[in-house]
C-alpha cells in the first residue's frame, strides 16, 4: 500500500515539472554563511603621467631683504703692521778713513779699502755716497773747517779715480765737531781726524743726511 502511494507521488510530480518550462524553475539552496575577506593583492603600476600644466603668471617683486647677505662685502680688517724701513730711508755707514796730523793725503793702508767702495758704486747703478770729513780738537777752527773739507775732498777724488762716478758722490767738512771721542789723547785724537764714509740709494740724499751736503 505504502509502495502504491509513493508511486503516485512522483507520478504526480514528474507531471508537474513537465508542464513548466526549466527557465521558470526557480531552485535555490538557503545562502552560504559569510566568507572572510583575502589579502589584498600587491599594488598595480603607476600609470602614465599627465601632460604638465601651463605656467602660470610670474608673480610681484617682493621686498629687498635686509643688508649683510651671500655676497655682500665684509667688513674691513684690521691695518697690518708697519713694514721695515726701505734703503732709502736710512744711511749705512762703511769703515772711516783715517788720516795723519795736520794732513789731507790718503794713506797708503786706505787705497785698497777706497778702491773696494768705488767698486760697489760701479755694480749699483742707484748707489750714492756721503763722505764727511772731521779733525782733532787741536788748531783754530777756521783751518780745521778747511783742513775737513780737504780730505772729504781728497776721498771724493780718490774714489773718482777708481771709477766712482762723480755724480754720485757727495761730500762736506764739519771742523772738529762732533767728536767720535772725547779724551784728549794721541789715539782719541787719531780716531777724530778722519772721513766717515755714508751710502745709500739716489733718492732721498740730502734728507737722509743729518748735515749739509755739497
Amino acid at each position: 500500500m505504502n509502495n502504491v502511494l509513493l508511486a503516485g507521488l512522483i507520478a504526480l510530480l514528474i507531471a508537474g515539472c513537465s508542464a513548466r518550462p526549466t527557465s521558470e524553475w526557480r531552485i535555490t539552496g538557503p545562502p552560504g554563511a559569510p566568507g572572510e575577506r583575502g589579502p589584498a593583492g600587491p599594488p598595480g603600476p603607476s600609470g602614465p603621467g599627465g601632460p604638465a600644466g601651463p605656467t602660470g603668471q610670474v608673480g610681484s617683486v617682493g621686498p629687498p631683504g635686509p643688508a649683510g647677505g651671500p655676497g655682500a662685502a665684509g667688513p674691513a680688517g684690521p691695518v697690518g703692521p708697519v713694514g721695515a724701513a726701505g734703503a732709502d730711508a736710512k744711511w749705512m755707514s762703511f769703515r772711516n778713513v783715517l788720516f795723519d796730523f795736520d794732513s789731507a793725503d790718503i794713506r797708503a793702508n786706505e787705497k785698497s779699502e777706497i778702491t773696494r767702495l768705488a767698486e760697489a758704486i760701479k755694480k749699483n747703478d742707484g748707489l750714492v755716497v756721503r763722505l764727511d770729513g772731521y779733525t782733532d780738537p787741536r788748531g783754530t777752527e777756521p783751518h780745521n773747517m778747511q783742513l775737513s773739507k780737504r780730505r772729504a775732498d781728497a776721498v771724493k777724488k780718490a774714489l773718482i779715480d777708481a771709477g766712482a762716478p762723480a755724480d754720485r758722490i757727495r761730500y762736506a767738512g764739519h771742523g772738529e765737531q762732533p767728536r767720535n771721542c772725547q779724551a784728549n789723547d794721541d789715539a782719541c785724537f787719531q780716531a777724530n781726524r778722519r772721513v766717515e764714509v755714508f751710502f745709500g740709494t739716489e733718492e732721498g740724499t740730502v734728507a737722509a743726511s743729518p748735515r749739509g751736503t755739497r
